[in-house]
């Protein structure tokens, strides 16, 4: 078995087959590890470091076949991992490397996390035999509950790959590649700490990395997470295979009402990392461009008016007050959106019947309750979100920047009870103008100016 030191984050990891590159600050090792000493590596392993979040899933099974069926040509069919080291000292001339990984950030697996999930569960699977002990593997769906078991069952686990009949599983060969620093200058190590983020980018774009993956790695979202009701900040996917049953764009496409006041009545210019001026969103493509949506707000955060990169942490600071005080103002929309699903069919009663519209009645013909966009929870009739989008957008009208700061002018929810019914006909006619299609309301912009307009009116003559 491989050594594991005496600190919780150090191991010795001995290489098979090895050959040693050097290449800028780094020095590359490409060669095979055994199963029993990568085994010891899972022990320190959160996948802090890895941007993708490892679950279950088919390509983890075939790498688990791979591993019962072809062991002995594991290392052809699999890409293995990419791990990296700030603190690496080669032990002897047989590639005997002690790693101690000191920034969870950017050290450990950076690459590969998929491949360890499946390789851990495939020793979990050679050592559990009690039909509940296999029913828990089995709904381990992602890496945190794997390592409970992994925790749970270590001692059976270490055993087992002792033991001198289970030589063959044992010796299995998994391909890795480890970055240390080329020296232990100061210089070197400076410079290696910060390739590894571009290495890290680099390698999880070719694999298809999603870009809330990345934002969330690099801390894009953090300010948002503060202000938001905690249950809805639990159910939010931040990033892909992370679990959440809400797409952090759904959140996103609100956040442009308050960011779009706060650019739109400034004379700050706003510019991208590439020079760019950062333009405002148009309300139709919070609707109906999920990448625009969040490809701007990345642009905005990292813009270095708005944000400063740590190299500590490898994420970005929020340091500008105004969008602070956007992203705060975010936190009541989730809520406000839901009060005016609830509001709409009644608004839009006093001039027609909601139920009859093709759009509802198909949708509420299905036998079974709508379920609202950000609680989840019951209600009586269907609100298509193309019926949404215009009226939740007229908001931006009650939001003010005040002293730099966005703020609202009125309390939204009270302005929603007092003023709602006031824009009965106006929203009857937005929606019969399109036929009741949910699709062409949410992208006619004259669907979003028109309640804008009724919005300040109403805010005006209060």
């Amino acid at each position: 078995m491989a050594t594991l030191a005496n600190s919780k984050n150090t191991v010795i990891l001995p290489f098979q087959q090895a050959i040693k590159q050097h290449i800028g600050p780094a020095a590359r090792i490409l060669g095979l590890v055994k199963l029993k000493h990568f085994f010891d590596l899972i022990q320190l392993e959160n996948l802090q470091a890895n941007p993708r979040e490892s679950k279950k899933s088919d390509i983890t099974l075939e790498i688990q076949e791979s591993l019962e069926d072809n062991s002995d040509i594991f290392p052809i069919l699999s890409k293995g991992v990419l791990i990296a080291s700030t603190n690496a000292v080669e032990l002897d001339r047989d590639h005997r490397y002690k790693l101690t990984f000191e920034n969870r950030e950017i050290e450990g697996i950076l690459d590969g996390g998929h491949n360890t999930l499946a390789i851990g569960r495939f020793i979990l699977s050679q050592v559990l035999e009690l039909p509940n002990e296999k029913r828990e593997l089995k709904e381990a769906k992602d890496f945190q509950s794997y390592k409970k078991l992994y925790r749970k069952h270590f001692a059976a686990q270490e055993a087992f790959l002792k033991d001198p009949s289970n030589l063959q599983i044992a010796e299995i060969l998994i391909p890795v590649e480890l970055l240390i620093p080329q020296s232990s200058s100061d210089f070197v190590l400076r410079e290696f700490i910060e390739l590894i983020p571009q290495v890290q980018e680099a390698r999880n774009k070719n694999a298809q990395l999603t870009s809330k993956t990345w934002a969330n790695h690099e801390g894009l979202f953090e300010e948002l997470k503060r202000y938001l009701d905690t249950d809805l900040a639990m159910n939010i996917e931040w990033k892909a295979n992370a679990g959440g049953t809400i797409d952090v764009g759904n959140l996103l496409a609100l956040a442009w009402i308050p960011l779009t006041v706060l650019m739109a009545d400034t004379d700050e210019e706003f510019k991208a990392l590439e020079g760019k001026t950062i333009s405002c969103l148009s309300p139709v493509q919070t609707y109906n461009s999920k990448a625009s949506v969040l490809n701007r707000y990345v642009d905005l955060l990292k813009s270095p008016q708005v944000g400063s990169f740590d190299g500590d942490t490898n994420k970005y600071v929020l340091k500008h007050e105004g969008v602070k005080s956007a992203l705060k103002v975010v936190g009541d929309l989730p809520r406000l959106y839901e009060a005016v699903y609830d509001s709409l069919p009644g608004i839009y009663n006093q001039m027609g019947k909601w139920s009859s519209m093709e759009s509802v009645a198909s949708e509420m013909g299905k036998g079974k309750l709508p379920l609202k966009k950000f609680t989840f929870t019951p209600a009586e009739l269907y609100v298509p979100e193309g019926f949404i989008a215009p009226f939740i957008y007229a908001f931006r009208a009650l939001l003010e920047v005040r002293n730099g700061s966005v703020e609202w002018i009125t309390d939204p929810f009270e302005f929603l009870a007092e003023q709602g019914d006031s824009f009965g006909q106006a929203y009857y006619d937005i929606l019969q103008d399109k036929g009741g299609d949910p699709q062409k309301v949410g992208k006619a912009n004259m669907s979003y100016a028109s309640l804008y307009d009724h919005f300040r009116f109403a805010l005006a003559s209060r």
